[in-house]
């Protein structure tokens, strides 16, 4: 594009686009560096900016200017690589159980953070096209153009605001911000990296883990169950209260893996003293009145206890736990290239 703005901003190109506005990757010609340029109407970009200007956190993008050129109101922002959430379920279609799991707990310190400023501060619009993830791994949350800055039942929004399926209908009907209803969106997107289902479309509903895949956590069906009740007083009080289940269910889930580790260790050690003392008398050499036995009788007793283990501890292995296991363990791809600044 080459245009320059405020003097100091090379707009480069569009990288994304929403009823709240324009987003483009620009450079700043003082300090050389790559940033995002946010243009939208001044009611919203002056809420915006009044909420993020007194927000410090890793896991929200920093402020760095606001301006107005020529009627137009101008917010510019850390420019972050990497890609949204959305991106990466159009990619990989689901997220694995473990790192599934992280970045729950990533958006639950979040937004409890914003939930302990004070006043309180409720994003109401927690979506996987709001959430990035950098090319480390670690995620951040964008556009807080729908945020509202009061303490629960404390003052109201003029507006309502959210994304159909990722918000309780409560928020439909009261502009007034609750907790819950970002603790219900956490619920939501998890359901969605575990199983890639979004809840716009068919069949409209969040379905129980096991119907996606049965190696997924029942005790994670409960979470996301506690969280995206109907009934508002029957979630999560506190966002912390999520995080802290989440956290004893990924302790508990590392039960079963050292368990396998020792079933394996078990079976594998009088494997390797089997091998040991069948191989280092060939190599010695052995004498003929000590062959097949008593050379025999050691390997033969180490290779009778290996397959008693072998028996014990694997044939009542269920087939569900091996697939467990094979989910847990699964590697996420790396990605490359700039993450594309979303505000649908």
């Amino acid at each position: 594009m080459g245009k320059i703005l405020f003097c100091k901003y090379e707009v480069m190109r569009l990288i994304g686009s929403g009823g709240a506005g324009k987003v483009y990757l620009a450079r700043d010609l003082h300090l050389n560096r790559l940033v995002a340029v946010k243009e939208c109407g001044e009611d919203t970009l002056s809420s915006e900016m009044e909420l993020l200007k007194d927000l410090e956190h890793p896991g929200l993008p920093q402020v760095f200017d606001y301006f107005k050129e020529q009627g137009t109101f101008y917010l510019v922002m850390e420019y972050i690589e990497g890609m949204t959430l959305r991106q990466y379920l159009n990619r990989h279609k689901r997220v694995a159980e473990r790192q599934a799991v992280k970045w729950a707990m990533d958006l639950c310190q979040i937004l409890e953070y914003l939930h302990s400023r004070h006043p309180a501060i409720i994003y109401r619009d927690l979506k996987p096209e709001n959430i990035m993830i950098r090319q480390d791994g670690e995620i951040k949350i964008i556009d807080l153009g729908a945020a509202i800055r009061y303490a629960c039942g404390r003052g109201s929004e003029t507006v309502c605001a959210g994304t159909p399926g990722y918000c309780p209908l409560r928020q439909w009907k009261d502009t007034r911000g609750e907790i819950c209803w970002d603790i219900y969106s956490i619920g939501i997107v998890l359901h969605e990296m575990l199983t890639g289902a979004s809840p716009l479309k068919p069949p409209y509903e969040r379905r129980p883990l096991a119907e996606y895949d049965r190696s997924l956590s029942g005790n994670l069906d409960k979470i996301i169950e506690h969280c995206t009740t109907p009934d508002s007083s029957k979630r999560y009080g506190f966002i912390h209260q999520l995080e802290e289940d989440l956290r004893c269910y990924q302790r508990k889930r590392m039960l079963p893996i050292l368990w396998l580790t020792i079933r394996r260790l078990l079976m594998i050690l009088p494997g390797l003293i089997t091998c040991t003392y069948s191989v280092l008398p060939l190599i010695r050499g052995i004498p003929e009145n000590q062959f097949p036995f008593p050379y025999l009788e050691k390997p033969l007793f180490f290779l009778s206890i290996t397959v008693l283990l072998y028996l014990i501890l694997c044939k009542k292995t269920k087939k569900g736990i091996l697939r467990q296991e094979k989910n847990i363990w699964l590697s996420q791809k790396q990605f490359n290239g700039l993450f594309l600044w979303n505000i649908l």
